[in-house]
């Protein structure tokens, strides 16, 4: 059975917006998908070794990591998800954005070290992976890349996409069309620039994606701003076609007799981004 299991932050999974793994899920029998909007690094690498433990991962799955923000914070957070209050991640982005609480975060937390943990993060992983013989590519939203730093040969090599990082294909998007004045996505990827990920991935991985560029981009045009999607999303989910899309696995997890830390994660199908699709077409009609 080939299995795609992808990690990151919002780049990677970015609730009712579709994502590169939506469309690379077509590829697999199973897809599923840990990326956490908000998640940083150490959410990132303890939902690898999470995956691991719950799935079994072997030499016949496929690991995709998009690498976030170096200056993130991630926390567990008491959650309701089952009779035992266990645990779930909790990221909210760079830490500039934790109000009024940054001059206490740097009493703990200092930029030198927050570098060094995402390096050694990196690092860990792809040892991991390789270790376990496991198929797998790495990209970042952002150039991550430190030359100086003693780890930067070992984690930039051929497996590493897009070494500059994935943000600059939103700017190359946004820029002309913010000159126009024509609506543009935040600063997440639209569809369409999702789909280029996903065609950049599928290279790497030697495997066969259709060229639905244009047709992801006409709907995203139609939709106009992603807050569009959301302001609609009671009505997306009470298409027909919602529940076959995706499955959220969270409250299936085996739960043990001592608390942890649950990652997010959520089951796609071959055929999860046609049927979004269609829904959004129908909605957006």
């Amino acid at each position: 059975m080939k299995r795609l299991f992808t990690f990151g932050c919002s780049f990677t999974y970015y609730g009712a917006i579709p994502t590169y793994p939506w469309f690379l899920a077509k590829n697999f029998d199973e897809s599923y998908n840990f990326g956490m909007p908000g998640g940083g690094n150490e959410y990132v690498f303890h939902s690898l070794i999470e995956a691991d433990s719950q799935f079994n991962l072997t030499s016949d799955d496929t690991v995709i990591i998009v690498w976030t923000g170096i200056f993130r914070i991630d926390m567990p957070r008491k959650q309701p998800i089952d009779n035992n209050y266990n645990y779930i991640w909790e990221g909210n982005g760079d830490w500039e954005y934790y109000q009024g609480k940054l001059t206490q975060i740097k009493q703990f937390y200092t930029e030198d070290f927050l570098i060094h943990k995402t390096f050694n993060y990196i690092a860990m992983a792809k040892r991991y992976l390789e270790a376990k013989k496991i198929n797998y590519k790495f990209s970042s939203i952002y150039d991550l890349r430190i030359e100086s730093h003693p780890l930067a040969n070992e984690i930039y090599d051929d497996n590493f996409i897009e070494k500059m990082g994935l943000v600059r294909y939103i700017i190359e998007y946004n820029q002309p069309r913010i000159a126009k004045n024509i609506p543009v996505f935040s600063g997440h990827p639209s569809f369409s620039v999702q789909y280029k990920f996903a065609k950049l991935f599928a290279k790497s991985l030697s495997i066969a994606l259709p060229d639905e560029v244009d047709e992801w981009r006409k709907l995203e045009e139609t939709i106009h701003i992603e807050q569009n999607v959301y302001d609609r999303y009671e009505v997306i989910k009470k298409h027909p076609l919602y529940n076959k899309v995706y499955e959220n696995l969270v409250r299936r997890y085996n739960i043990d007799n001592y608390h942890r830390i649950f990652p997010n994660f959520f089951k796609f199908n071959k055929e999860s981004s046609n049927l979004y699709k269609q829904i959004l077409l129908d909605v957006f009609a």
